[in-house]
């Protein structure tokens, strides 16, 4: 044989050898996936997430029982505010009393909303109200389709009690004796404009519509973004209280000197509250932009709700203990929301593009503290709005930095009260 053909012949077993050894390298590589996919979605089913399910089409029944819930408090009653000044005198946090205690100022809205549901969503089951005992003066107790629910009722540790933190009572709703599976919830300050169905809130397909504001939590102090934290990365500027020391990343280190960089974070409970949540979200999914949705009703489903308290626990029931807001709490709605965007279950079209569409959604009328009439004109403007746009919400939220007398209160009140009364003019049969 030549020295020419023996060349050609090991020429074509080296190329043979090649060839089979980069099958070989292919089909270990597909293995290895395939054994770590197997093992992630083992993982994913202990903590309740079936991935054969979450992203297909499951078909939503849009005339199922839905009820809804409100959380609603009397910030005008004595005992109440008692209670509160007590609980902030205890914690020496006299120096926030006027912003605590005008959060809790009760312009008579729920009322308002009431008939706002019986107008425009008749087909919803029962309207919980939950509260810290207090019953409205106007309610009628005994409709079939209101229930009072009382914290004592909902929060599975009553030590917790009693509690003026909004966070707090949120996380327990789920618990609520009779809720429907799937519920929404809504403050008592949000008031429906036009007719809303189920279809309004999730597709038959088992998609949610949430829309999104291009508000997002970006910095945990000046020189460190919260996507920095708990991304496995030891980062000294994210060792501050504000970024939670770096979370997980930095256990064991020593923190360097405090830099003087968490500015005003500690007195955003809020938003805060909301960067907790997307550090414990970083470690789950992974660090990334999470955009917050916008303030209005959202549909619930208790099971995933469930779901997510068998994840957290610990984090769930240190929020349930908290008596005022505090930054340390999970956002309830948020890390709801993003577990929902994370597995696949938010209907593309509700996505960040549409998210900034100001026409014929949702009216905002904000109550600070301006003149007399000042806030007449603001609400002349408002009623203007809802007549031209046509929204699905009404939205009346407040922002009173400065302590107020109960003249200057009453008079908001009855300000409120003649522009929501011409808003809805009748009756609900809720209403003795």
């Amino acid at each position: 044989m030549s020295l020419q053909k023996m060349l050609l012949n090991w020429t074509g077993v080296y190329v043979f050898i090649l060839i089979a050894c980069l099958i070989l390298s292919v089909y270990i590589h597909f293995v290895e996936d395939w054994n770590a996919l197997d093992a992630y979605n083992e993982q994913l089913l202990k903590e309740g997430i079936n991935t054969d399910t979450m992203h297909s089409n499951v078909e939503v029944d849009l005339n199922e029982d839905v009820d809804v819930v409100f959380t609603w408090v009397n910030g005008s009653d004595p005992e109440f505010n008692s209670k509160l000044h007590a609980h902030l005198s205890s914690i020496n946090r006299h120096n926030t009393e006027v912003m605590e205690l005008n959060r809790y100022f009760d312009v008579g809205t729920l009322k308002y909303c009431l008939r706002s549901i019986e107008l425009y969503a008749s087909w919803i089951r029962n309207i919980f109200i939950v509260t810290n005992g207090q019953v409205p003066s106007w309610l009628r107790k005994k409709h079939p389709k209101v229930i009072i629910v009382t914290h004592r009722e909902i929060f599975a540790n009553k030590s917790h009690l009693p509690t003026f933190a909004s966070p707090a009572i949120e996380s327990n709703l789920y618990r609520i004796p009779g809720l429907s599976k799937r519920f929404i919830y809504m403050n008592d300050n949000i008031m429906l404009t036009s007719q809303i169905q189920l279809s309004n809130f999730i597709t038959i397909a088992g998609k949610y519509k949430i829309k999104f504001m291009s508000e997002r939590p970006f910095m945990c102090n000046k020189l460190c973004e919260v996507d920095r934290v708990n991304n496995g990365l030891c980062d000294q500027d994210c060792m501050t209280e504000s970024c939670e020391m770096d979370g997980d990343d930095c256990l064991g280190k020593t923190p360097p000197k405090y830099p003087g960089t968490d500015g005003a974070f500690m007195f955003d409970s809020w938003m805060g509250s909301v960067m907790h949540t997307h550090f414990l979200l970083n470690k789950w999914f992974g660090p990334k932009d999470r955009y917050i949705a916008e303030h209005g009703a959202h549909l619930f489903d208790r099971t995933i709700i469930n779901m997510l308290h068998k994840r957290y626990p610990k984090e769930f029931e240190m929020t349930s203990s908290h008596k005022t807001r505090h930054h340390n709490s999970i956002q309830f709605q948020f890390m709801f929301i993003q577990y929902l965007k994370e597995t696949g279950r938010i209907d593309a079209a509700t996505e960040m593009k549409n998210a900034r569409n100001k026409c014929c959604h949702k009216v905002k009328l904000l109550l600070d503290n301006r003149s007399h009439e000042s806030r007449k004109k603001q609400i002349e403007i408002c009623e203007l709005e809802i007549k031209l746009k046509k929204p699905t919400y009404l939205v009346v939220s407040n922002s009173f930095s400065m302590a107020m007398s109960d003249e200057r209160k009453q008079m908001i009140v009855n300000d409120v009260e003649e522009f929501l009364d011409h808003l809805y003019p009748e009756k609900s049969s809720f209403e003795k």
